[in-house]
């Protein structure tokens, strides 16, 4: 957010919110979210956006990414009418081709979303701990100052870790040998990532921004946001399978 002179990490929580509450309305994939903020991120890191041409840049990156997981994306009309109208779908078009332009036309980069659904399909971990997981990455997306510099790998070996340590309350290994394996980071590698996540997962009900909370208090997902987060203790990490 460097560049930006006109937008603030507030500002862009506000955005972040309003694309998740879309996304969760029209039944989008999860990667579709994560790749919208992807995208919106690397585009503020180059382009110096003013505020009232913030959303329409949300809005665009989110119909680029619903183009890439969608079977049946909305389109530019519909795009404008979920911003109030305050954007002609000419408008919501022509940004879309600005920012597919300064991301080169990379649109699938690796993502947080992708490495939780891998990490957890290979090591079977059950789907209420995924659907932790994803609830605590999507806080992770929503909060970004703390958390945009960070690999999105390790984003998700955290997450994956935290969840398991909230999910599973018999004190088996949080982080086995067999995740270690899989994601490549140690306990000592995840530990600073962990307490961040912990202390965003344990401020999320706080926040004015609750479209994520929304989604994630669902039987669809286990209602894990309902969860009251669990003591961080990181010794219990420390116990091997």
């Amino acid at each position: 957010m460097s560049l930006q002179s006109d937008l603030s990490w507030a500002t862009r929580s506000i955005l972040i919110d309003w694309l998740a509450s879309v996304s969760d309305e029209y039944k989008f994939a999860d990667e579709s979210f994560h790749l919208s903020v992807n995208y919106i991120d690397r585009f503020l890191s180059q382009i110096s956006v003013v505020r009232s041409k913030f959303q329409l840049v949300g809005a665009a990156a989110m119909m680029i990414a619903t183009k890439m997981e969608e079977y049946y994306p909305l389109d530019a009309t519909e795009w404008s009418y979920l911003t109030g109208d305050a954007f002609t779908s000419g408008q919501v078009l022509k940004m879309e081709k600005l920012i597919l332009k300064v991301l080169n036309f990379i649109t699938r980069p690796p993502t947080i979303s992708e490495f939780i659904k891998r990490f957890c399909s290979i090591a079977e971990i059950d789907r209420a701990t995924e659907c932790f997981a994803m609830y605590i990455s999507d806080l992770v997306l929503l909060e970004g100052s703390d958390y945009v510099e960070q690999f999105p790998s390790k984003l998700a070996a955290a997450s994956i870790a935290l969840a398991r340590y909230n999910v599973r309350k018999d004190k088996k290994a949080p982080w086995p040998t067999k995740l270690k394996q899989l994601s490549g980071y140690t306990l000592k590698e995840l530990s600073p990532v962990i307490k961040r996540q912990y202390k965003t997962l344990e401020e999320s009900p706080r926040k004015q921004q609750q479209a994520i909370q929304s989604k994630y208090a669902s039987s669809k997902y286990h209602f894990v946001a309902q969860y009251q987060p669990r003591k961080l203790e990181l010794e219990d990490f420390e116990i091997e399978d």
